[in-house]
């Protein structure tokens, strides 16, 4: 099976757009805390990937569940941190707003990876459930 951008938009769009909403306002709501928050919404929500997996992998393979859920993962990533940084960039020190840039600049690569493997796990349940009798 090729792996194509269709394979990659699906974890974009509905998953990867809906698990950002919730992040950010997990991490909003969460803003006055002595937290992080949006590292640890990431990382929070970073098993809805799982669920991205799943629904592209029953019809497209564990490969393209893996790469929608990477996609998700980063999507979700991306925006709950654009959020952070627009909000930093109003409320806060610009120097502030600089930090959460290279926080999240930073981090993307291992949400990346992190999303691939969710995405698989999610496939491996397709699979599964898939090769049960009915």
């Amino acid at each position: 099976m090729e792996l194509t951008w269709e394979s990659w938009s699906r974890g974009i769009h509905p998953h990867g757009i809906i698990c950002g909403f919730l992040m950010a306002a997990w991490a909003f709501w969460t803003r006055n805390w002595d937290i992080p928050a949006p590292i640890i919404a990431v990382f929070l929500f970073l098993p809805y990937a799982t669920v991205s997996g799943f629904a592209t992998a029953r019809r497209h393979g564990v490969e393209a569940g893996m790469l929608a859920g990477s996609a998700t993962a980063m999507t979700g990533h991306v925006i709950v941190f654009a959020a952070t940084v627009l909000y930093a960039a109003l409320r806060q020190p610009w120097q502030i707003t600089l930090i959460w840039l290279a926080a999240g600049a930073l981090l993307l690569g291992l949400i990346g990876l992190l999303g691939v493997f969710f995405g698989w796990f999610g496939g491996l349940i397709a699979k599964a459930v898939w090769s049960l009798p009915s």
